[in-house]
């Protein structure tokens, strides 16, 4: 499994979403950062966890969607997932 960060625009966001819904992606988690370019812009951070097969794909997914703006995009290793509610582990915790 792999975690997949990316920091969109506000502007891109919808687009974004709408492209990780057509892949099948169904959850993610969304947080407001700042970046500190010019002074603070507001900016949206996507993080969701997805198959190592799939991180790929679902990078491309994000990077096409936020066209023309060029987010940052990275990906990290997960060695465990939990789904608290149900007490899934691995895999079976993200789908």
């Amino acid at each position: 499994m792999q975690l997949i960060t990316a920091v969109v625009a506000p502007s891109r966001i919808d687009a974004v979403l709408r492209g990780l819904r057509t892949f099948g992606m169904a959850g993610w988690n969304l947080s407001t950062v700042y970046a500190l370019g010019s002074g603070p812009v507001a900016h949206v951070r996507l993080e969701l966890v997805a198959a190592n097969a799939d991180s790929d794909d679902v990078v491309r997914v994000i990077i096409r969607a936020a066209a023309p703006a060029k987010p940052p995009v990275w990906v990290t290793p997960v060695d465990l997932a939990v789904r608290v509610r149900t007490g899934e582990h691995g895999p079976d915790a993200v789908r």
